[in-house]
């Protein structure tokens, strides 16, 4: 009785971080950090705006060159991690695979200062002359809420999946 409360328990936190990981995705395609003046069908014209908010500060500042480098290969990383964690997982080492996939984690919520800094660039400089419009501070943080709240959505998905093997997987 005891292992099917915690094995359902353990399995809707999972599904239910899942589903919390879509709707945000979802939002966040629409939530952006910057506007063009283009309609939406325009996908030469978003990319070449998306290239010169990178870019060009980027090309001005080693600062936040190095740490949007940081920040794009902890995020790969990630993103490569959270399927080798499934893996790893399955095979019998699921404290491993958690310990590992909660540090990148971390790495990330670290990394992702460099956003930050792309916006503080922007704030001063022209974005005008790039063609840009930057979305207010209250979107700006409103996206960053959602970005780390996925963070923490992903690490709790990981815990989750890490009891249910410790308990139901390969020692069961």
């Amino acid at each position: 009785m005891q292992n099917s409360v915690q094995e359902a328990i353990v399995s809707c936190v999972f599904i239910m971080v899942i589903l919390y990981l879509l709707v945000v995705s979802i939002v966040l395609t629409f939530v952006r950090s910057f506007h063009i003046s283009v309609g939406p069908l325009h996908f030469k014209a978003r990319f070449r705006a998306r290239k010169s908010y990178v870019s060009m500060p980027m090309k001005n500042n080693p600062k936040i060159r190095k740490a949007y480098i940081r920040y794009l290969i902890i995020s790969a990383l990630t993103a490569l991690s959270i399927v080798g964690q499934l893996i790893v997982m399955q095979i019998g080492y699921p404290v491993e695979a958690a310990v590992v996939g909660c540090t990148l984690y971390g790495l990330e919520w670290w990394s992702a200062k460099a956003v930050y800094l792309l916006r503080d660039y922007w704030e001063k400089h022209d974005a005008k002359a790039a063609g840009l419009t930057l979305a207010s501070k209250e979107v700006f943080k409103i996206r960053m809420t959602l970005y780390k709240s996925t963070i923490i959505g992903t690490t709790i998905m990981t815990l989750s999946f890490m009891i249910y093997m410790l308990n139901f997987g390969v020692y069961f």
